[in-house]
């Protein structure tokens, strides 16, 4: 599937290309300028191990159809542009990307979006909250004029390093805003099955740092809402001083991310955004799709080629991971060898190392330091720590 992306996608980026190059206007170099350094950003935070490894990633699990759902929804788009009907599948992330309405709206029936406003990250030291919640509170504490390469950042420390996962709050949060602005209604940015109940807006208004945050509570649950001006004011202007279309400065941001996000993917990558970006122009261009937008069909070229320079700081990171965390868990112990390669091992290990000092294989401040070295191994939010930690709380009963 991977290969006939790239196939297609080529073919495609080709021709983008060239009606870009046919044009000879300084969109691309201006786009291309401003996302940039988010290559640099992603360079720091490796650099400093703050980045979680592609198989640890939450969409490295096979549930997640990322190429599958958006060809197949592409398609029904396609259709439905061109014959007059549709099949489109409210579950499918193509038909998320595509949907012309805030992500609340599309319902938290589909995964891509539940995912960003169910209630697993955390506010503050143990407070739970969405990860869109955790984004937002950043962005709305920070001082404005915020570059993309900040708000990934941000991003990415909102996702514990998960960078997939970080790219597609980022979407989710920023097409949030841009639609509910547009609609002039509220922006969704949390959802908790239980009734909170209305203290929860004090506590999270002072937590998030807006001060409108509101609270919509019933038998169903409790949703989040805020007014979009709070994200939206401290963006800066993507769109060059000439593009007739720089009112809408909402738009390049989310479509930025939603490019990364599909890059990111191990299941896509580089080739995978570049025939999402492809696409999107040609049919802007040929009359089948949205109208043309110089800014934003630059922007598609210049996060495709964005997607393919993060690709391989991605692989170089990930290998360097790997070669180290296969000599650090290679840890020799009381004449024992401590090898942890997956989640079961790691599980495995974490419950048998909390029985060591019960059992006289070690003693007690000898096991302490062995677990901290483990610990050591893997970044924080990694899934073979979290299973390690699983397995030692439970080896300690």
């Amino acid at each position: 599937m991977k290969t006939q992306i790239g196939i297609v996608g080529a073919v495609v980026v080709v021709i983008s290309s060239s009606l870009a190059a046919a044009r000879e206007d300084p969109y691309d170099r201006e786009m291309c300028k401003k996302l940039e350094p988010i290559v640099a950003a992603l360079g720091r935070l490796q650099a400093k191990n703050k980045i979680v490894r592609h198989k640890d990633s939450e969409f490295a699990g096979s549930k997640w159809q990322v190429s599958l759902d958006t060809l197949w929804a592409l398609k029904d788009k396609l259709r439905d542009r061109t014959v007059g009907f549709s099949k489109d599948e409210p579950s499918y992330l193509g038909y998320f990307l595509t949907a012309s309405e805030q992500p609340s709206m599309t319902g938290r029936n589909n995964p891509y979006v539940n995912v960003s406003k169910e209630m697993t990250g955390t506010l503050g030291k143990s407070v739970a909250a969405s990860y869109e919640m955790v984004l937002a509170s950043k962005i709305a504490k920070s001082r404005g004029n915020l570059k993309p390469a900040q708000v990934f950042t941000m991003a990415v420390e909102a996702t514990n390093g998960d960078l997939p996962l970080a790219m597609l709050v980022a979407h989710n949060l920023l097409k949030e805003a841009a639609y509910a602005k547009r609609e002039g209604s509220q922006m969704s940015v949390g959802f908790s099955p239980t009734e909170l109940g209305t203290t929860a807006a004090v506590k999270y208004r002072q937590l998030v740092g807006v001060k409108n945050l509101t609270v919509s509570a019933d038998s169903k649950g409790t949703e989040f809402l805020m007014h979009p001006s709070f994200i939206l004011d401290k963006l800066s202007n993507l769109r060059p001083d000439f593009d007739k279309h720089k009112s809408d400065k909402e738009g390049p941001w989310y479509h930025t991310f939603g490019l990364l996000f599909y890059g990111s993917t191990a299941q896509t990558g580089r080739y995978g955004a570049q025939f999402l970006a492809g696409v999107e122009n040609v049919t802007r261009y040929i009359g089948i799709g949205s109208k043309r937008s110089y800014g934003k069909e630059a922007l598609n070229r210049c996060a495709g080629q964005l997607v393919g320079k993060m690709n391989d700081l991605e692989k170089t990171y990930d290998a360097r991971r790997a070669r180290a965390a296969d000599k650090a868990a290679a840890i020799k112990f009381k004449g024992r060898l401590i090898q942890i390669r997956d989640t079961v091992e790691a599980y495995k290990w974490g419950k048998k190392i909390a029985g060591f000092a019960r059992t006289g294989v070690g003693s007690a401040d000898e096991v302490r330091t062995l677990v901290r070295t483990i610990y050591g191994t893997y970044p924080q939010g990694s899934k073979l720590r979290e299973a390690f930690r699983r397995g030692y709380v439970q080896g300690q009963h």
